[in-house]
């Protein structure tokens, strides 16, 4: 019941910001990461998440909610590197529980290195998808081992489906805006 209604506040405010343009698509982006952590089945307090986006062929962090500033700049991705770029490239939805940083290859490359302070051991990807092609990936970190169900799988889907829409929407709005500026300057 409680991510229904969360969902049919996030459409109405969606809603609002498309008819009155007086609240930013930026801001219900916001409130829909923020929701994202409560849907979830276990522990949410050491969940942070990572909306990337891609630009120029690179996954780079739009947005996010408990990620440090260095990490917003720094931490982009190739198609098929790192974990986000993995889930871009196999454009499918996937958690790991238990992270092997030094066996499993998405984790262990030099440039996409964690410290062990700022390890997570549990990281959960879900591709932004509109047709065939990807346009960006949501992740989710848990600093707790097993820190993600199947469950959490499906219910972050729908979440991860809002976040596509709206980044979508945003992209035809600025494509409409640059053509009816240049429109206007004949």
């Amino acid at each position: 019941m409680r991510h229904h209604e969360s969902a049919s506040r996030l459409i109405s405010s969606l809603t609002y910001s498309f008819h009155s343009g007086r609240y930013s698509l930026d801001n219900v982006l916001r409130e829909t990461l923020a929701e994202c952590i409560t849907v979830l089945e276990k522990d949410q307090s050491d969940k942070s998440i990572s909306l990337f986006e891609v630009k120029d062929d690179i996954l780079q962090i739009r947005d996010g909610i408990r990620i440090s500033a260095e990490s917003v700049v720094k931490r982009t991705f190739e198609k098929g590197t790192g974990f986000a770029g993995s889930v871009w490239e196999k454009g499918e939805a996937e958690y790991i529980n238990n992270i092997d940083y030094e066996g499993d290859p998405r984790f262990n490359h030099e440039e996409h290195y964690f410290p062990k302070r700022n390890r997570f051991k549990s990281m959960m990807g879900i591709p932004l998808q509109v047709d065939e092609q990807i346009i960006g990936v949501l992740c989710i970190q848990s600093e707790s081992e097993d820190g993600f169900c199947a469950d959490d799988l499906r219910a972050l889907e729908f979440y991860a489906n809002l976040c596509t829409f709206m980044m979508l929407y945003d992209k035809i709005g600025l494509n409409t805006k640059g053509s009816e500026d240049n429109d206007s300057s004949k």
